[in-house]
């Protein structure tokens, strides 16, 4: 309930289709890739298979909430904790600065960037964060990516 209250009063969605929505990226089940290997599924084709890596379950998660209507969500590329938790991770952030909700359906995540230390959820400088959305974009479908801002 904590988190559809959440989702509700920054996303300004209805209760059900907000928590719906943060629910199915959650419970698709996590499957990493290959090494070496960095495929992202458009969010029919994780919804499809019920499996996908983070930025597959971000993606989907984003998509959703973009349906809804949801103003200022954004699909985040960086590094969780560079300490803790080093490598590549993707997550979802509604609102902007100091604002923003983090939302990461991979850690089942959902706090306002302001109760987050800096060095967490830090995101990839924007030149690799967009050399990564055109590659997506090439060929997914999804014309109206929008790259997290903000930088």
């Amino acid at each position: 309930m904590r988190y559809a209250l959440i989702l509700i009063l920054i996303a300004g969605c209805t209760a059900p289709t907000a928590q719906d929505a943060w629910r199915v990226a959650c419970d698709i089940e996590y499957t990493p890739e290959p090494a070496g290997q960095d495929y992202w599924q458009h969010p029919s084709i994780t919804l499809t298979l019920g499996t996908g890596d983070c930025e597959d379950k971000a993606l989907l998660l984003w998509h959703q909430l973009k349906q809804l209507g949801v103003k200022d969500v954004n699909f985040c590329v960086g590094i969780v904790h560079p300490i803790f938790a080093p490598g590549g991770h993707a997550w979802v952030e509604i609102g902007r600065g100091g604002l923003a909700i983090v939302l990461d359906p991979t850690q089942e995540f959902l706090q306002p960037r302001w109760m987050l230390s800096d060095m967490a959820y830090m995101k990839a400088p924007r030149r690799i964060h967009d050399v990564k959305i055109r590659a997506f974009k090439a060929g997914s479908g999804l014309e109206d990516l929008n790259p997290a801002r903000g930088y």
